[in-house]
């Protein structure tokens, strides 16, 4: 009579799959199957006259099979239709408590933990990348991982703007009037902003990426040879810095060209960091 229900379905006579479901349950009143059918059958096409008896099938399916991950999936589709989402977060963990590796719970639970507020990229990586090891075939979670990774490497260009600003700064590119040092630096001025620079990056990226796992790690590979914004973002990286390690180690005499180097560092990064901003959403 089951079957009969589920074949009656697919042919849309919602009647006659309706008595085939409350038969089922006549025949075998323990099977959780049979209340989920008929939940869903109730409630197909949507009808609001119905809403109640639905929830109470589908709640009666979860009492029926309380360790069956099929018993609560109908639960969770009347919780969307009611855009309830603590009450579909809710039955999502009871997935994941009976079965902790469902790729469909860990993906919905991976997902809005990645996305809430103050998240940072690194630990939304880290957890894709844990989500995708017990569900290597999600589309979701492989492009949640790609974003990101992306945002890791939208993170580089900040570093180097800073070390730029550094650089800057250390020259007084910007002089007011009585205040500009003489130039050249001296030697241990340039190399005490050549040791910032390196803590900045060994801080902000190196020690950042050598704590990541190995799938993320691999994902920052993969990103850089699949996107093109993503090589325009580590070339802007790049040139920013090499702009300021030049600004900063080159005995200038004068100011002139370390001023053109200082825009020519920032301009690129400045036209497009607000730009791209979506591409990291």
């Amino acid at each position: 009579m089951l079957l009969r229900a589920y074949v009656l379905r697919s042919l849309h006579r919602w009647e006659e799959a309706q008595q085939a479901a409350r038969a089922a349950i006549g025949l075998n009143s323990e099977y959780f199957a049979a209340y989920s059918l008929l939940a869903e059958l109730l409630f197909l096409p949507p009808r609001q006259e119905t809403w109640q008896e639905t929830v109470d099938l589908a709640r009666e399916a979860v009492r029926r099979g309380p360790e069956e991950v099929g018993a609560y999936m109908t639960l969770w589709k009347l919780a969307g239709v009611a855009q309830d989402t603590a009450w579909m977060d809710q039955i999502e963990r009871q997935i994941l408590r009976i079965d902790p590796t469902n790729a469909f719970a860990l993906e919905y639970q991976t997902v809005k933990a990645a996305k809430a507020p103050g998240v940072r990229a690194a630990d939304a990586a880290e957890m894709y990348a844990g989500a995708l090891a017990a569900a290597p075939t999600s589309s979701s979670l492989t492009s949640g991982l790609d974003h990101a990774t992306y945002r890791l490497l939208r993170g580089t260009r900040w570093l180097a703007l800073i070390c730029l600003v550094c650089a800057g700064a250390m020259v007084n590119l910007f002089p007011e009037e009585g205040e500009a040092p003489e130039l050249p630096m001296p030697i241990g001025t340039r190399s005490w902003v050549l040791v910032v620079m390196a803590a900045i990056w060994a801080f902000g990226a190196f020690r950042r990426y050598w704590r990541l796992r190995a799938g993320v790690q691999l994902n920052v590979r993969s990103v850089l040879r699949r996107g093109t914004w993503s090589r325009i973002v580590l070339a802007q990286a790049a040139l920013a810095l090499l702009c300021g390690l030049l600004i900063a180690e080159v005995p200038w005499t004068g100011r002139t060209v370390p001023q053109m180097l200082f825009w020519v560092g920032l301009a690129p990064t400045a036209a497009t960091i607000w730009f791209d901003r979506k591409k990291a959403k």
